[in-house]
């Protein structure tokens, strides 16, 4: 995940582009590894319908409010 997220950041049509990582790691430095790549959010599986939902709302909120300086 990391590795893709790294790729996809690097590619300056698509640094904007928000990514979740869906991972089976969850320990610490997985996370730490995966946001310092640029990952938006990070999920643990197995993940369930109400943790995705919640991981899009945030990322969706984040990108709100980056485009229009309010949160909304």
């Amino acid at each position: 995940g990391d590795v893709v997220c790294r790729a996809i950041k690097n590619i300056p049509d698509l640094q904007a582009t928000a990514i979740i990582i869906v991972s089976a790691a969850g320990e610490e430095k997985s996370l730490k590894r995966c946001y310092a790549c640029g990952a938006d959010a990070y999920v643990v599986k197995p993940i369930t319908k109400a943790d995705m939902l919640e991981k899009l709302d945030l990322v969706l909120s984040e990108v709100e409010f980056e485009e229009t300086g309010e949160r909304g």
